[in-house]
């Protein structure tokens, strides 16, 4: 039965209750997702929760800490959803991370320009 989408896979759950990712007109395996829906909703709501204290994050160190406590907590309501390397889960989390040092090297890129168009400060 499919649940939703992720942009990409159609996101189903099979017979036995375990939430997958489908890939429709690719030779491709589908991915496991989660151990069953109550796992999966629960993941969906600590994402929805701790994303934006991520990207809120004054620095990277922040950030950082912030995606280790969302990695921990889902670990938690769902290990089977990591024992993969190329699982749904584990793809979400790499997307997080590398989003969030992309925008924070971006921010910091940015105020970095600002402070060269400005010049130097001249003293009072």
């Amino acid at each position: 039965m499919r649940i939703g989408t992720d942009g990409y896979a159609q996101l189903c759950v099979r017979p036995d209750g375990v939430v997958q990712a489908v890939l429709l007109g690719h030779d491709e395996e589908d991915v496991f997702v989660s151990s069953d829906v109550a796992a999966f909703t629960a993941a969906l709501a600590v994402l929805d929760r701790r994303m934006p204290v991520i990207a809120a994050s004054p620095g990277l160190g922040v950030a950082a800490a912030a995606f280790r406590e969302l990695n921990a907590e889902l670990r938690q309501l769902d290990d089977a959803a990591f024992v993969e390397r190329e699982s749904w889960w584990r793809r979400v989390l790499d997307d997080v991370r590398h989003t969030s040092v992309f925008l924070y090297r971006a921010l910091r890129s940015s105020r970095t320009l600002s402070r060269i168009r400005r010049g130097p400060v001249s003293p009072s």
